[in-house]
């Protein structure tokens, strides 16, 4: 009879504390949205975020170009950061945000950068094709490619002749070191006309 009731007092026990679990609400990650405004090489990104249950505790922004910013002050509810690039090319920017539970929600905003703004303005219209049979041709002088910011120049120069729709493009004092390396027949890898092209 005693073995009986221990038997049953145990079940009981066993029952009661397996019915005692606790049921775990799992865990929201947190809402973000991003987007960017570029002009010339200024970024200016805004983005909202919120957590259902909990708060944003961390902002980080991955700018694409070995930098990073962490923000853990503040709210996030809506934020707002600008980052000036150094170069003109493409840009791949991570904004991840997390909340008081460690969890993380991130967008990724594909960007891309340039030096300057072309401006026409000041082109006289006759210098604009105004017939589907005329053709643009334009020369420049590269200056043996030994003056500063070269590599902005050039950019400059690639807007430009895509926003005149230039046909042609001659080079003049296209200079190579003749110390350099020979690419192809007698053009060599600093060849002024083959790094333009490239």
């Amino acid at each position: 009879m005693r073995f009986l009731y221990f038997t049953l007092l145990f079940s009981f026990l066993f029952f009661s504390i397996q019915g005692c679990k606790e049921e775990r609400t799992p865990k929201s990650p947190p809402s973000l949205q991003v987007s960017a405004t570029i002009t010339n090489s200024d970024v200016a990104l805004n983005g909202t975020s919120s957590d259902s249950d909990g708060h944003i505790s961390e902002l980080m922004i991955d700018w694409g170009d070995s930098s990073r910013e962490y923000f853990s002050t503040g709210t996030f509810d809506s934020f707002a950061k600008e980052h000036k690039y150094s170069d003109s090319t493409n840009y791949t920017i991570t904004v991840t945000v997390t909340d008081n539970t460690n969890e993380t929600s991130s967008k990724i905003v594909k960007i891309q950068t340039s030096k300057k703004n072309i401006i026409l303005a000041n082109i006289k219209d006759g210098l604009f094709k105004v017939k589907d049979n005329e053709y643009l041709i334009l020369t420049v002088n590269l200056h043996t490619y030994q003056e500063n910011n070269q590599q902005e120049k050039l950019e400059l120069l690639a807007d430009f002749i895509y926003e005149m729709d230039i046909d042609f493009v001659a080079f003049q004092e296209c200079a190579q070191n003749k110390s350099a390396s020979i690419v192809s027949g007698i053009i060599r890898n600093d060849n002024m006309a083959l790094i333009i092209s490239n």
